[in-house]
């Protein structure tokens, strides 16, 4: 087997990337909108993985696995919050 080499431009390569579970892609959108966590009543990470459920503990915030589960059951878990 041949492999190929990937040609990366410098420009859009990051020394360090955000990345789930981190909260921290989170908290920098909200500090771009001049929020905090505090502004909230209710947060909810909506989600299919590990990751997600992770993230939305480190904030605190409910979280809703879409696996497996219809659109119907999803607004139903949704509102119960």
């Amino acid at each position: 087997a041949e492999m190929k080499r990937i040609k990366l431009n410098p420009r859009f390569v990051k020394g360090k990337t955000i990345r789930k579970p981190s909260p921290e892609m989170i908290m920098r959108a909200l500090r771009e909108l001049n929020k905090k966590i505090e502004d909230f009543d209710k947060i909810v990470v909506i989600g299919n993985s590990m990751d997600d459920a992770e993230m939305a503990k480190k904030i605190h915030a409910k979280f809703i696995d879409v696996n497996n589960k219809s659109y119907k059951g999803l607004r139903k878990e949704l509102e119960r919050i």
